[in-house]
């Protein structure tokens, strides 16, 4: 057995040109991304393309030192490329890698793994029942079947919906497809659930289920298989049937964030706030040092009337992630709608530094400036931005409220009256109406 060459099992061939497109042009566009370069290697080494596969693999952990399933992949890339597979590096980025490296070993070198190589792990079950299907594994396929059912409750469906089993009777011919050493790398399953995202958006939801299966069967976990069908079902706009997965996922696994957080945003879409917001609670305390968790937690809180916690949130999620500006954009609107704005104007800085501009921000940025006592920076951000975006409401209103707290009540009253000319939205009309009763006419203002 070549482990240089093999069948691309996985995958089928348009699957594959698919996914090598979409990563070309997601690199193209963000090539500093370490995930990229990983799912191009591994997709290289599910072609059998292992020289490139490293090179992939190495440039991930060039942009990223401490990725851990870079470094794990890349292990396995070397371990088939090795003269001698018992000479190649050890799998020690993953707690499973020492016995599947056993196992492709063993395989490279015309063996079967040893007797015990599978353990109690699911993942591992799993491979060594693809191993038996194939007549590599020192188990029968009758024993290595009852093992993984055992130790992976709701086999049975993921193994049907993979397509490895038909009838309840195992598919023998596709089992031995990945019985492979380049397809036993149980971090395939990132490769898997690329497949499938794109083939969800192609609207082929056949084989979006039989890859989410199949990359679940892969990890040893029935909780994938269920968050990914929910957040699949919610993209289709079934909430009932998300919801229905996402619950079942969030029993099936309690102590994984990503059940909360899935189930929390669906029930946030549906406007079931306190449940949603118990659930955003739980994963943020699973995993405190994931920003996306924290920001959308922090929304919510802010939802709830919770400001100050939502601010603690949106500073924690920066602190992970500084370069993360839809969370300081969104902590730079909280503190400046509950009057704050002079804690906001840094980040409204920091935004715009990052290219991200609109009337509303930097209007928003200049009155915030104002308020932390840099009138001239403001006035001179003002009108540098009324050039560029003439006649937009959000901007003259801010510009109006700033001219008439800096004494100049008339201006004021003009470039209001500018606005409501611009036919703007009925918040911001009741917004300026408010200002202007608020500020009478000063017929000596200059």
């Amino acid at each position: 057995m070549n482990p240089k060459t093999g069948p691309a099992a996985l995958l089928n061939p348009r699957q594959i040109e698919a996914a090598f497109a979409d990563l070309r042009t997601s690199l193209g566009l963000h090539p500093e991304w370490a995930d990229l370069w990983n799912h191009r290697g591994l997709l290289e080494a599910h072609q059998g393309n292992l020289e490139a596969a490293r090179s992939s693999l190495r440039e991930a952990l060039r942009r990223n030192g401490s990725y851990a399933a870079a470094r794990a992949n890349l292990a396995w890339v070397e371990a088939l490329l090795a003269e001698d597979p018992a000479d190649g590096p050890d799998l020690t980025g993953q707690p499973r890698g020492t016995a599947v490296r056993d196992a492709v070993t063993r395989l490279v070198a015309g063996e079967t793994p040893d007797e015990e190589w599978s353990g109690t792990d699911p993942a591992l079950a799993f491979l060594d029942y693809a191993l038996a299907g194939a007549g590599t594994s020192p188990h029968d396929l009758t024993r290595s079947r009852a093992r993984l059912a055992e130790v992976l409750p709701g086999a049975d469906d993921l193994l049907a919906s993979a397509g490895l089993e038909r009838d309840g009777h195992a598919d023998t011919n596709t089992l031995a497809t990945l019985a492979h050493p380049a397809r036993l790398n149980p971090d395939l399953a990132d490769l898997l659930l690329l497949g499938a995202r794109l083939e969800g958006i192609a609207g082929r939801t056949d084989e979006e289920e039989r890859l989410h299966a199949l990359a679940a069967l892969y990890r040893g976990d029935r909780a994938l298989y269920l968050v990914e069908r929910g957040e699949a079902a919610s993209r289709r706009g079934d909430s009932d049937e998300a919801l229905r997965l996402l619950r079942e996922a969030v029993e099936v696994q309690p102590e994984w964030q990503r059940t909360h957080q899935s189930l929390g945003y669906e029930l946030s879409l549906r406007g079931v706030l306190k449940e949603a917001l118990h659930h955003f609670e739980h994963a943020a305390r699973l995993a405190p040092s994931y920003a996306d968790i924290l920001y959308q937690y922090g929304l919510l809180l802010h939802a709830s009337g919770r400001n100050e916690e939502a601010i603690g949130a949106m500073g924690r999620a920066l602190a992970n992630n500084p370069s993360y500006v839809v969370a300081r954009i969104a902590l730079a609107n909280l503190l400046f709608e509950i009057d704050r704005p002079a804690e906001a104007a840094p980040h409204y800085e920091h935004a715009l530094e990052e290219g991200i501009e609109t009337a509303t921000l930097i209007g928003r940025f200049g009155y915030s400036l104002h308020a932390s006592g840099d009138r001239n920076r403001a006035e001179e951000l003002f009108l540098e931005a009324i050039a560029r975006h003439r006649d937009r409401p959000e901007l003259l209103a801010l510009y109006g409220q700033f001219l008439a707290e800096t004494d100049r009540k008339m201006e004021a009253h003009a470039v209001w009256r500018r606005a409501l000319e611009t036919g703007p939205p009925e918040w911001i009309r009741a917004e300026i109406e408010t200002m202007r009763d608020d500020v009478p006419v000063d017929r000596r203002d200059p």
